[in-house]
């Protein structure tokens, strides 16, 4: 039996070095337009880094057309710059950062539809007049994108933007995946029984409390990209508290008859008062009436309305004393 051959101290492996061997590899993928795979993901090698798990793979290619159009709406809509050519590496590269961006915009945009709809309730908007305003409709493109892209291969993630319908502008669906997690914020938290109660007003409050409603409802339905929302809710916020707790201009009272000058008395009615008397009557304490109201059979979402409103007034005003006579009622059937 012969021996088996040992390996003098002067042998070496043979083969080439490694990083001429990354070189080769990278080019031979570019040539044929092919994309490597790690336990079945995709995966971007280095001339260092190119574990021997990899895997190449043929990489289907979109279109020259739809890349020069999926480059620029990366960019315009979901704000990742990219100057590469077409080539495999490159759609894949280009296709995990819109897929990164695409799935954070989901997790901001998941209630946004949602959300703008019931906003437009409290105010009065219908559900479809509230989908055909601007901001819905970018609002509805942007989530409809988002969930279509979602588990698209590279190249069919790339296609499929380039022929998106872009209901409004892509950069007023920029603005939205800028702005979608503080306008749900914003919106959800909004107080609306704050507004219900402006609403209600009917004194010499009213004309403010309508241009107040009407401001938010017309921003409601503009495009975030014209109009952000968030401002104009907070700043909102504040002038429904200082209207509700603005004093009602009272109705000036006629004025006193005019004193006789007969010599005879102050009035049809007997002799002037002492000066001592009407000493005595100025320094008698008196409450003006500064606002009033009254209620009937309210529920509690009624009662919380009118107990903000109250409780700002008198917030604002801690000269303000309020007197209260109240009933609880129960329906029966006889």
């Amino acid at each position: 039996m012969t021996a088996p051959l040992a390996l003098s101290p002067d042998d070496q492996p043979r083969g080439l070095p490694a990083d001429v061997e990354h070189l080769l590899i990278l080019a031979f993928a570019e040539q044929t337009n092919r994309s490597f795979c790690r336990y079945d993901r995709p995966y971007t090698p280095t001339l260092e880094t190119m574990p021997d798990e990899l895997e190449l793979r043929p990489q289907p290619l979109p279109t020259p057309e739809d890349w020069e159009r999926a480059v620029e709406r990366v960019t315009t809509i979901f704000g990742v710059p990219w100057t590469g050519s077409l080539t495999a590496a490159n759609v894949v590269h280009l296709a995990g950062k819109l897929q990164i961006e695409a799935q954070s915009g989901r997790k901001a945009y998941g209630l946004l539809p949602e959300v703008l709809l019931a906003g437009g309730r409290h105010l009065g908007i219908a559900d479809k007049a509230m989908q055909c305003t601007v901001r819905y409709r970018t609002a509805a493109a942007v989530a409809a994108l988002l969930h279509d892209l979602e588990g698209q291969e590279p190249a069919a993630a790339l296609t499929l933007l380039a022929h998106t319908k872009l209901d409004t502008s892509a950069a007023a669906m920029r603005q939205g995946m800028l702005s979608a997690a503080a306008v749900t914020t914003v919106l959800a938290q909004a107080d609306w029984d704050l507004y219900d109660a402006v609403a209600r007003l009917t004194d010499s409050r009213q004309a403010e409390a309508q241009a107040l409603l009407r401001d938010i409802s017309e921003t409601l339905q503009a495009d975030e990209y014209v109009v952000p929302l968030v401002p104009v809710l907070t700043d909102a916020k504040q002038r429904a508290i200082r209207l509700l707790a603005a004093p009602l201009i009272p109705t000036p009272s006629p004025p006193p008859p005019p004193p006789w000058r007969d010599g005879v008395g102050a009035g049809p009615s007997g002799p002037s008062p002492v000066k001592g008397e009407v000493a005595k009557r100025s320094r008698k304490t008196t409450w003006q009436t500064v606002d009033a109201g009254q209620g009937d059979l309210l529920d509690v979402a009624d009662w919380d309305a009118l107990a903000a409103r109250v409780q700002a007034q008198l917030q604002q005003n801690p000269a303000l004393r309020l007197s209260l006579t109240w009933s609880l009622v129960r329906e029966e059937t006889q």
